[in-house]
C-alpha cells in the first residue's frame, strides 16, 4: 500500500512538472508574438518619423538627359512646359522602394482619372545594374502602363549623387547592402523648379492631388 501511495505522488508530482513546463512555454511564445508585434509597430512608427524633407523649395532641377526604360534618351527639356513628379529608386531595393511604388503608381492613376498630365521620372541609383531592360521588368511588376512613367540610367553612381545632392538636396551613400536614399515625392513646376515634397511612404492621395493640381501650369 505504502509502495502504491509513493508510485502515485511520484506520478503526480511529474504531471505538474510538464503542467507548469507548457503554461510557461506557452506564455513564453505569447510573451514573443506580442514582443514581434511591438517590435514591428515600432519599427513602422519610426520609419514614419524619420522623415525629413530634403529639398529647398523652389531650387531648380540641374539640367540632365539620360536613358530612360525604353533605351531613347530623355531629359529636362522632355519635361518642359509641364508639371512632373520625381523620386529616386533602384530594382534591387528591399525596403524603400517596395513602399513607394505601388503608391506612386496609384497617384498616377487618380492623376489620370482627373484628366490630369503628369508624368512621373524615377532616377535609379544603381545604374551599373539597372539598365534600360531590368528597369522596364521592375516597373512592370507595378504597372503594364508606362505611358507616363520614365526610368531613368545611363550615367554613373557619382553623376547621379552629384545630381541627385545640388537638384533635391538628397544624399545618395553607397553601402554594402545597396544605396542608402530618401522616400521623398519631389514636384516640379512647368520651369523646372522644385516646389513641393511629399513622404512617398504616405498614401495620402487627396493631399497630393490637390498639392499637385495647386502648381500653376502656365
Amino acid at each position: 500500500m505504502k509502495k502504491w501511495k509513493k508510485g502515485f505522488v511520484a506520478l503526480l508530482s511529474c504531471f505538474f512538472i510538464v503542467l507548469v513546463g507548457c503554461n510557461q512555454t506557452a506564455h513564453d511564445h505569447s510573451s514573443g508574438e506580442k514582443e514581434m508585434q511591438v517590435t514591428s509597430h515600432e519599427s513602422a512608427s519610426m520609419t514614419h518619423q524619420s522623415f525629413q524633407p530634403t529639398a529647398t523649395l523652389g531650387s531648380q532641377v540641374k539640367d540632365f538627359r539620360f536613358t530612360d526604360q525604353e533605351g531613347k534618351e530623355f531629359g529636362l527639356q522632355d519635361l518642359k512646359g509641364k508639371v512632373w513628379v520625381a523620386d529616386f529608386i533602384f530594382t534591387r531595393c528591399t525596403h524603400i522602394c517596395p513602399l513607394t511604388m505601388p503608391i506612386k503608381v496609384k497617384l498616377d492613376q487618380e492623376l489620370r482619372k482627373k484628366g490630369l498630365d503628369v508624368p512621373f521620372v524615377s532616377f535609379t541609383v544603381e545604374p551599373d545594374h539597372d539598365s534600360p531592360v531590368v528597369l522596364k521588368d521592375f516597373a512592370k511588376k507595378y504597372s503594364d502602363d508606362l505611358h507616363k512613367s520614365h526610368y531613368l540610367t545611363g550615367y554613373s553612381f557619382e553623376q547621379i549623387q552629384k545630381f541627385a545632392k545640388s537638384s533635391f538636396g538628397q544624399e545618395l551613400i553607397q553601402m554594402d547592402s545597396g544605396v542608402k536614399h530618401g522616400r521623398s515625392f519631389y514636384i516640379i513646376d512647368t520651369s523646372g523648379k522644385v516646389v513641393k515634397e511629399f513622404d512617398g511612404t504616405e498614401p495620402d492621395y487627396h493631399h497630393m492631388l490637390q498639392e499637385i493640381q495647386s502648381v500653376p501650369t502656365s
